[in-house]
């Protein structure tokens, strides 16, 4: 996966929740946790640690998101 992509992505995905307007109702948030695959772990492994990195996101605030990569975690969060 190309440098920055996940982060392009959440930040994407974000600003569409922002945006949308559903039945008269705008202005919609959420968070997002992704986890990347370098070591060919399991699914159960890898849905732990993307769940992690979800609620890391939630405690940080509205519509943010968490990446979760070996030996290094990165919380960002849109504006």
């Amino acid at each position: 996966m190309p440098e920055g992509f996940a982060e392009k992505r959440c930040r994407s995905i974000l600003h569409e929740f922002k945006t949308a307007r559903i039945n008269q109702v705008s202005g919609l948030t959420c968070s997002i946790g992704i986890v990347s695959d370098n070591d060919c772990a399991s699914f159960t492994e890898l849905y732990k640690k993307a769940d992690e990195a979800l609620y890391i996101a939630k405690e940080s605030g509205k519509a943010t998101f968490n990446l979760h990569e070996e030996n290094e975690k990165r919380n960002s969060r849109t504006s």
